[in-house]
């Protein structure tokens, strides 16, 4: 069975993984947040 057509495939869909996994789901440290909504709302408390 083949789970991917090429290793370049086997790349892409690996690296889609990690920036979903690091940048898109949330995360518990961040009180359940995106690191995108944790960043926005952090900058709107800094003077």
């Amino acid at each position: 069975m083949t789970w991917v057509g090429s290793l370049e495939d086997a790349r892409y869909n690996i690296d889609a993984w990690r920036i979903h996994y690091n940048q898109s789901r949330p995360h518990s440290a961040l009180g359940l947040m995106t690191p995108t909504e944790f960043a926005k709302k952090s900058a709107g408390c800094q003077n």
